[in-house]
């Protein structure tokens, strides 16, 4: 276990959207959520963020120049917020369209193999009817 990182993904998902989550998952083939997973994505998350922040904002709000620090650290704040929310979004449809994806080639490998799978359980059970074995 990562830093607690099934920890932190079990707290970013609220109690009322995990059995839609599981659901989710299962028609993509996993048994369980992977809440670990969610858990490291907040922190790859937290790392952009970080990255964007230090090496592309901070150094154009130093360039402005806020009067006092009160201004920089409002600024900061707000300027983290967004970045990360940014970043989380991206993230989620990122995870949200790759399990679409696994859902819908599951779904038509299953679709090309369902009328030989009908037509062998429709000549079992007519056998059985029949008393053919």
């Amino acid at each position: 276990m990562v830093l607690f990182a099934e920890d932190f993904g079990k707290a970013f998902i609220f109690k009322n959207l995990r059995p839609k989550i599981k659901g989710f998952f299962m028609k993509a083939g996993y048994d369980d959520v992977p809440y670990e997973m969610f858990g490291l994505l907040f922190y790859l998350s937290l790392a952009i963020t970080y990255f964007v922040y230090i090496l592309v904002l901070y150094p154009k709000i130093l360039a402005a120049a806020p009067s006092s620090s009160v201004t920089l650290v409002i600024i900061t704040f707000i300027s983290w917020v967004i970045v990360q929310a940014v970043v989380l979004f991206l993230i989620i449809m990122y995870v949200y369209f790759s399990i679409n994806m696994k859902i819908y080639k599951r779904t038509r490998d299953i679709e090309a193999i369902l009328p030989e799978h009908q037509t062998l359980k429709a000549d079992y059970h007519s056998r059985r009817h029949y008393g053919l074995r």
